[in-house]
């Protein structure tokens, strides 16, 4: 007998919604990584708490022929509570609950085909027995999320639609049987499980009692439910005595077999023993050629949602849910297959290869598993994990907000009031303080001053005002700085040592408003971007470049070599064997000020990374006054300006930008940085025109190809030419003078799968179709060798960066949005095109066969109306004719743009079709 080991995918698909926490499905039908019970590390940071595993929510079909007896078959893989020392070392027993001698009639699928077409998951259940009856079984499984709509996105709940087909020649009888161990016990609560009949549906209801009132468990309950009318039981047992446990799953799959209905108790709770509890649905006949429907419902309300200030925040579903019992009947009438269906439907009706529509669905997966949405409508994203980081790391967030604007324009609304909250003023005690002392004129000052009043350090009032006087006298004020992330509570933030925050922020905000056109929105934030301009140029434009400048110690591995071998040497001990040595060595700053993304690839003087964010950032902002009639419209302009002159003449090299360049100590760093013409990237999302000469655009993105792209590596960071790298030879000092040591596996000399998408997004927009295609194919291979196409890691797992990946689609559809003026500008980069675009919260699918004469097609698939004045087309010379869903709109052909005479609003259903003609 041969066999062959293949391994096994890593990751599991998250199911859930928006904010609500998440489980996920892997590819052996089991549920695992239960994060919905407001428990670590979604809820905050800390050792994981699993409070249910993957044996504790299970699945079982029971088949039955006429004349013969039933069959039963758990819809997963793997033994069920054992292991396989059990049967093998542990003797008679019992030790486990299924196996070929005992039980030879229950039994686990064999294998299970698993689909993902987020956000559907279709699992396939593979079993011999089941293929002699002639019997099929495939559960369909959905996360709620629809373009646009909040409400049906951040529903607490997972349907699971199983669909048992008879292709025998006989008749069959067939019902499920759900078992679900009660969570509350891992949790240190007493369990209660309630087996519930409510009209429609029959379920278990599983709470906790007896918890204080920070237990993250209080007032809530997880379900798992089943339309129409069942039978169900509940038993405790001690699941520490392994054969009462065995013995008592024995007797429940025994009265499953017998009649396909369960008897007993519909109701137990324990504080010492664990509560199980099981529901059977009706019995379904199916005729040969027929099939039969089962749906259920994993549904959860857990308001007790605490963050880390102490403060109940709760989710977001808790506006439209009082309890799981409305999540099931809103779970089971609102469509969420169906809804979701038509979602990755369009996802996947693509003329482009499919490869890239899987990229796309994948990222999908971060909402439910990283997302934190307040009942009062506060949104966060965790860095990764979840659990790592923070929460809406402004630098990650720039990725990340990029493709998720135009699936939640509102929520990155609210994620960017959040963080100008948090903008540094000299009120923000004692972060003001800490970043005013990081600047060596301030710090001489304030030893003077420690020197005549050794007190000042030690009565708050004193030390504010001391350090008030210190910036008034030097104008090294760091009012202005933009905090990195949010420590597990949107009142508590980490650091604000990165000056590549600033332009981040400032684009984040401009790209909400051109998706929604808001301008009270735009308006309510202008004071504070207008400060964050002022303070970037106060503190980080000493030289007069116009550009962004860099002070070290800039990232964390490029502090002093000397204080770290010092450390590691034991010539520095206690206290300065740390970072106090390695800060002071390092400087001039005695706090770092100029940490970037990229926090262990050092960038000096001026860098292409910041100096294009910054200058695209003003540019954005100054056409934004100018329209608006904001102030500051000339001197955002003339600012723009003089950063572009000046990141042309510092870092051009001829064919892209430098990585850095110092004007005081004269060091140049010549990396090919894939990432440096990020901001022009994000004018294009914003349909902005560039402010750098597209030539040069496109020169650097294929010289960053050229230099950077791996086949079966991808995109990495970056790369110096004529160098080589570190995964090649080991640690190497970077070839600029700094001594700085690039090391294995540095970020420099690793690919971030959401700066790769992001590039090849640009490339795309920018015409490199096949290069960014090729960038896409190695991220799909190169994650699905590793069994990780659903858990993208960077600084940890589930890394929320790629969600660049959404701006893919409408890359290929050479298309943009700006609400502002309500304008759509449709130029697929592929002919024949048909695909997908993601545009202020609704979901379109675009056709078109040609520019002039041609036609294109958008239909609104899902979300929110898209409101229209203009299209933007190649038009010059030819005669437009528009149809919204067959009838005529007046319209007119102005250069390359399509005029509609009068404003119209698209809604789901709707077609939009444009013919031009000669």
């Amino acid at each position: 007998m041969r066999v062959i080991y293949q391994d096994t995918p890593r990751s599991g698909v998250p199911l859930g919604g928006v904010g609500t926490g998440s489980f996920e499905v892997g590819p052996d039908g089991r549920f695992k990584e239960w994060l919905i019970f407001n428990n670590r590390p979604w809820s905050g940071y800390g050792q994981p708490e699993w409070f249910m595993g993957p044996d504790d929510l299970v699945i079982f079909l029971r088949v039955e022929r006429d004349g013969e007896e039933p069959l039963v078959r758990g819809l997963f893989t793997g033994l069920w509570y054992s292991s396989c020392e059990d049967y093998t070392y542990r003797g008679c027993g019992p030790w486990v609950v299924m196996e070929p001698y005992h039980l030879p009639w229950a039994k686990p699928v064999e294998a299970i085909e698993m689909e993902v077409r987020y956000p559907v998951v279709t699992l396939s259940y593979r079993d011999s027995a089941l293929d002699e009856l002639g019997v099929k079984a495939v559960a369909e499984l959905a996360s709620p999320l629809v373009p646009g709509d909040l409400r049906a996105s951040s529903t607490p709940a997972v349907p699971l639609r199983l669909k048992v087909i008879n292709n025998g020649g006989s008749r069959v009888r067939a019902s499920v049987m759900v078992v679900s161990r009660n969570p509350a016990r891992s949790a240190g609560a007493r369990a209660r499980s309630q087996v519930v009949a409510a009209g429609r549906w029959t379920g278990i209801i599983m709470r906790a009692e007896g918890v204080e009132e920070r237990h993250p468990l209080l007032g809530g309950a997880l379900a798992v439910a089943l339309e129409g009318r069942a039978t169900g039981s509940a038993f405790t047992v001690s699941s520490s005595d392994r054969p009462q446990l065995v013995n008592a799953l024995r007797r429940l799959l025994v009265d499953f077999r017998g009649d396909g209905a369960l008897s007993g108790a519909t109701e137990a709770s324990s504080s010492t023993l664990d509560v199980f509890a099981a529901l059977a649905s009706d019995m379904a006949t199916l005729e040969p050629g027929s099939s039969a429907e089962f749906n259920l419902v994993i549904a959860w309300h857990f308001p007790n949602h605490m963050d880390a200030a102490g403060v109940r925040v709760g989710h977001y579903y808790e506006n439209f849910f009082s309890g799981v019992e409305q999540v099931i009947d809103y779970a089971l009438t609102s469509d969420i297959i169906g809804r979701a269906e038509r979602v990755f439907q369009a996802l996947y009706d693509v003329s482009y290869p499919q490869y890239v529509a899987d990229l796309v669905s994948a990222q999908l997966t971060s909402l439910p598993k990283l997302t934190w949405l307040t009942r009062d409508g506060h949104f966060g994203v965790w860095e990764g994990g979840p659990g790592c980081c923070g929460l809406n790391t402004v630098d990650v967030m720039l990725w990340a907000f990029a493709g998720l604007v135009n699936l939640y324009p509102e929520l990155v609304k609210a994620a960017v009031k959040d963080v100008a909250r948090h903008i540094l003023r000299p009120d923000r005690h004692y972060w003001y303080e800490l970043f005013a002392l990081a600047y060596p004129e301030n710090m001489s000052l304030y030893r003077e001053m420690l020197r005549r009043d050794p007190a000042i350090q030690n009565y708050p009032e004193r030390l504010s005002a001391a350090i008030a006087e210190i910036v008034r006298r030097t104008g090294k004020d760091p009012t202005g700085r933009v905090p990195h992330s949010f420590r597990a509570s949107f009142e508590l933030i980490d650091t604000y040592d990165r000056n590549d925050l600033m332009p981040e922020f400032l684009l984040l905000a401009m790209l909400a408003y051109h998706t929604t056109g808001d301008r009270d929105f735009l308006r309510s934030l202008w004071n504070a971007m207008m400060t964050v301009v002022s303070g970037t140029k106060r503190q980080h434009d000493s030289l007069g470049t116009g550009l962004i400048e860099h002070y070290m110690p800039s990232d964390y591995d490029g502090m002093s070599r000397v204080a770290a071998d010092a450390s590691a040497g034991g010539l520095l001990t206690g206290l300065y064997s740390g970072n106090v040595a390695r800060v002071l060595f390092s400087g001039p700053m005695y706090v770092m000020n100029s940490v970037n993304t990229f926090d262990t690839f050092s960038l000096v003087g001026v860098a292409s990374f910041t100096g294009d964010l910054w200058a695209a950032s003003l540019r954005a902002m100054a056409e934004a006054a100018r329209r608006e009639r904001l102030d500051g419209a000339e001197a955002l302009a003339a600012d723009a300006g003089r950063a572009y002159e000046g990141l042309v003449r510092l870092l051009w090299n001829g064919s892209y930008l430098d990585n850095w360049y110092d004007p005081v100590s004269g060091l140049r760093d010549r990396a090919v940085l894939s990432a440096q013409l990020a901001g022009e990237w994000y004018l294009r999302l914003m349909g902005v025109e560039g402010g750098l000469d597209a030539e040069k655009v496109r020169s650097a993105l294929r010289e960053v190809h050229r230099a950077n792209f791996r086949r079966w590596e991808g995109l990495l960071n970056g790369t110096y030419p004529g160098a080589q790298r570190p995964s090649m030879v080991g640690d190497t000092e970077e070839p600029n003078g700094t001594g700085i040591v690039n090391r294995v596996g540095s970020q420099a000399d690793t690919p971030w799968t959401g700066v790769e998408f992001g590039v090849a997004s640009q490339m795309i927009y920018e015409g490199l179709v096949k290069e960014g295609l090729e960038v896409l194919r190695s991220i799909h291979d190169r994650y699905s060798s590793w069994g990780l196409y659903f858990n993208h890691l960077e600084c940890d797992g589930h890394y929320s960066r790629p969600l660049a990946a959404l701006t893919i689609p409408n890359a290929l559809a050479g298309v943009a949005y700006d609400g502002a003026s309500e304008e759509l500008a449709v130029a697929p980069r592929l002919s024949g095109f048909r695909g997908p675009a993601l545009v202020a919260g609704s979901l379109l699918l675009v056709e078109s066969d040609g520019a002039c004469p041609g036609t294109v097609r958008v239909r609104l698939v899902e979300g929110t109306q898209l409101k229209l004045r203009s299209i933007r087309v190649s038009a010059a010379g030819c005669r437009a004719e528009v149809k919204v869903n067959g009838s005529e709109v007046e319209a007119s052909a102005e250069g390359d743009r399509v005029r509609l005479s009068q404003p119209l609003s698209l809604r789901p259903g709707d077609l939009l079709e444009l013919a031009m003609s000669k």
